[in-house]
């Protein structure tokens, strides 16, 4: 509806009557110059795509979802997408309106967010039904607090870069993610580089086929506990620790390809600048 209204600055929708709207996507996306936006009495009852709403809005003072009722809405792909400035003078954002019941792609929902420094999250943001979480953080630079512990992640399948490039986290407790559907855990934490607590216990990767680049850059981890990944399906490993200078000990299980991890790694340090590191193996 306003795609790629560069220049225009303030929006006011609050005469509109929006009850039988079904898709919202990129309804404001490229409104780079969009500084005031009041949608405190849109109608979102009807409304199932949300994809890449608020896109490269750079420079948004404020935004209130409040009113927004999202229990119908199936796809939130890329919804807050490049907001490079997120929001201004607003470094959280609060979605603990959002009932996403329903939702099955999250994918780069938050990417490219760099400013922002929190997520409100609430019970009701239900990923149940979601399957795709591809990036869906990347490149936050400044997220520093991230609570997670509502996310239901049972259908989930593409994990790709989820993290990646979320630079100011420190700790990430990700001990009730069920990861049993996923396949691609590429570059997942990909360049967290102050990151030194990573809880994985929770995780299963039997049907993981890419780990690619899943650590690498991860420069402050000393230890890092993977006994509870298998890893007999997996089919890419490529610089997985690469880049890791601080990094001493992994541990793995009975279930890791060893002679994989080690001929990548322990036999061919040249991909690898720790020399320092020790697997351990049971």
């Amino acid at each position: 509806m306003f795609y790629n209204c560069s220049n225009i600055k303030s929006i006011d929708l609050s005469s509109f009557d929006t009850k039988e709207v079904t898709d919202m996507s990129s309804m404001f996306a490229g409104c780079g110059n969009l500084r005031n936006l009041n949608l405190s009495s849109i109608n979102t009852d009807k409304v199932t795509d949300m994809s890449y709403m608020f896109s490269n809005c750079n420079l948004l003072q404020n935004l209130d979802l409040s009113s927004f009722n999202t229990k119908n809405v199936t796809n939130m792909e890329g919804m807050f997408n490049s907001c490079f400035t997120f929001l201004y003078n607003q470094i959280n954002l609060n979605l603990s309106s959002f009932d996403t019941r329903n939702v099955r792609n999250m994918a780069n929902m938050f990417q490219g967010c760099e400013n922002l420094r929190n997520i409100i999250f609430s019970q009701n943001f239900n990923t149940q039904n979601v399957t795709d979480m591809n990036e869906m953080f990347y490149g936050c630079k400044n997220l520093f607090n991230l609570d997670l512990k509502s996310f239901d992640t049972r259908n989930v399948t593409n994990m790709r870069g989820m993290f990646e490039h979320c630079r100011k986290m420190e700790t990430l407790d990700l001990s009730s993610f069920n990861t049993k559907n996923v396949t691609n855990m590429g570059a997942m934490f990909f360049c967290c580089t102050n990151l030194i607590c990573l809880d994985l216990s929770s995780f299963d990767t039997i049907n993981v086929i890419n780990m690619g680049e899943m650590f690498n850059a991860c420069s402050n981890l000393v230890s890092l506990n993977l006994s509870s990944f298998n890893t007999i399906n997996t089919k890419n490993m490529e610089k997985m620790f690469d880049f890791c200078g601080n990094l001493i000990n992994v541990i793995f299980n009975k279930d890791v390809d060893c002679y994989l991890i080690e001929k990548k790694y322990k036999d061919r340090n040249k991909s690898f600048a720790h020399s320092e590191l020790h697997f351990i193996f049971p």
